[in-house]
C-alpha cells in the first residue's frame, strides 16, 4: 500500500512540532528522514467549519462549507479517507461561488428505514 499522507492526532493548538518519516516495505524498516521544519499548530484567520444540517423540505442530511478565499483555480473536493467523493445515487454535490454542499440523498432512509417527512 502506498500512502503519501498521514493524519496526526492529539496535537495541541499553539504548540510547535517537528516530524520524521520512515518507510516500511518487504525489505524492512527504512532509515528515518531528517527532521522537518518546525510546524506550529494553528487555525488560520478566517478559517470556517463545515456546517452539518437537515434539509427542512426533504429531510436529507447535508454538509456545507463556505471558503474564506477563492481564486480562478480554486475548487472544492469532498473526500473520505483522502479519496474523492463524487456525485452518485447516494450523494449530490452542489457548488456555487465560494460555497459547496454535499447532500446524502438516501442516508436518512438507510438509517431509519423511512423518510422522516412521510
Amino acid at each position: 500500500m502506498c500512502r503519501r499522507r498521514a493524519t496526526v492526532s492529539g496535537l495541541e493548538k499553539g504548540e510547535t512540532y517537528v516530524f520524521r518519516v520512515r518507510a516500511v516495505n518487504a525489505q524492512g524498516l527504512g532509515k528515518a528522514s531528517d527532521d522537518s521544519e518546525p510546524v506550529c499548530v494553528k487555525t488560520l484567520p478566517g478559517t470556517k467549519e463545515i456546517h452539518c444540517g437537515v434539509d427542512e423540505e426533504t429531510g436529507d442530511i447535508f454538509m456545507s462549507f463556505e471558503a474564506c478565499e477563492m481564486n480562478e483555480i480554486s475548487e472544492f473536493i469532498w473526500s473520505k479517507s483522502y479519496k474523492e467523493v463524487a456525485d452518485s445515487p447516494r450523494v449530490k454535490i452542489e457548488t456555487k461561488g465560494n460555497c459547496s454542499k454535499l447532500t446524502f440523498t438516501i442516508l436518512t432512509k438507510m438509517i431509519w428505514g423511512h423518510s422522516p417527512l412521510q
